[in-house]
């Protein structure tokens, strides 16, 4: 084999590295693609068909549950009574909820686009941190049996105008050791963005932290639960409509139903109202002993009397 001869007078030229500039660059790239991982990892995905069906089946019963459970709480009817949910109440139950959903936000993003989009914090305080929670007051206030406050125009006034002085005046505390009101609320705001309750900080907990979508499904299971549990009981303390059964010189009024029978209760006409003593009586109706209701109407609703104590 002929030997082959290599140019050993070669130079080579080496370019230099600045280990300043390339260290930053690799704790960017680190930390995008940290962030590019977190994110293609495979996770339990809530937007498959068959879970949307499963946690809407699930929250049809517990919201369909919790209000007929509020809805008794009222009268004082135990949960023994209610030994079955049909599946109608659990349709309808998903089909409020849903509806209330669509609407509860479509009525948020109308406020929101009363405010345009602005750099002044004056208009951002508004928008950001007084429709949110004048929103959730007035949806608190919904809730709120006529017997125990009526809610009237003046009212909804008088709480817009707290909720306002509130948010303009909390910046003032929060930020006692910044100069000037206008830079309080600059760092009031900046404060808010960063660890607030604003719907930019859930988007990102839901979609990089896989724990936040199971915490976010727990608080919303128990969140429908008690507002259906509000509204049950809102609806019994507000109805003014009943079905009376008059039956061996006694007045009964008809509460609800469960399955085939009728749950009554002895009523005082004069007083308007009921006694927790409850019973349950087929709606089968013979024509030789026949069950005649007749459609009353109290103004205000009815009262529940004092439950006995032992």
């Amino acid at each position: 084999m002929p030997r082959r001869n290599y140019s050993r007078s070669r130079k080579y030229n080496y370019a230099s590295i600045n280990h300043t500039d390339n260290k930053s660059i690799t704790h960017e790239n680190e930390e995008v693609e940290d962030v590019e991982s977190k994110s293609s990892q495979p996770a339990f995905n809530f937007l498959d068909t068959g879970v949307v069906i499963a946690i809407l089946t699930a929250l049809g019963y517990l919201t369909a549950y919790a209000y007929q459970k509020g809805y008794w709480e009222y009268y004082g009817v135990t949960q023994e009574f209610l030994r079955q949910i049909s599946v109608v109440n659990v349709l309808i139950s998903i089909t409020v909820v849903g509806f209330s959903m669509i609407m509860l936000f479509f009525t948020y993003k109308n406020l929101t686009f009363a405010v345009p989009d602005s750099n002044n914090p004056l208009r951002r305080i508004l928008k950001q941190i007084f429709f949110p929670f004048f929103f959730l007051a007035i949806v608190i206030s919904i809730l709120i049996p006529k017997n125990m406050f009526y809610i009237q125009p003046q009212h909804i006034l008088y709480l817009a105008l707290i909720i306002l002085v509130l948010s303009y005046a909390t910046p003032i505390f929060t930020q006692w050791d910044v100069k000037g009101y206008r830079n309080k609320i600059i760092k009031h705001l900046e404060k808010y963005e960063e660890e607030g309750m604003t719907p930019e900080n859930i988007i990102f907990a839901l979609k990089y932290f896989p724990t936040a979508k199971y915490f976010f499904l727990i608080v919303a299971c128990i969140t429908i639960f008690y507002i259906s549990l509000a509204w049950g009981y809102k609806t019994a303390a507000d109805k003014e409509e009943y079905l009376l059964l008059k039956f061996k010189q006694q007045n009964y009024l008809v509460i609800d139903n469960n399955g085939d029978n009728f749950i009554v209760a002895p009523v005082d006409l004069k007083k308007k109202e009921i006694k927790k003593q409850f019973q349950l009586i087929e709606a089968k109706s013979e024509l030789s002993k026949p069950l005649l209701f007749e459609n009353v109407w109290f103004k205000d609703g009815v009262k529940v009397s004092e439950q006995k104590k032992y």
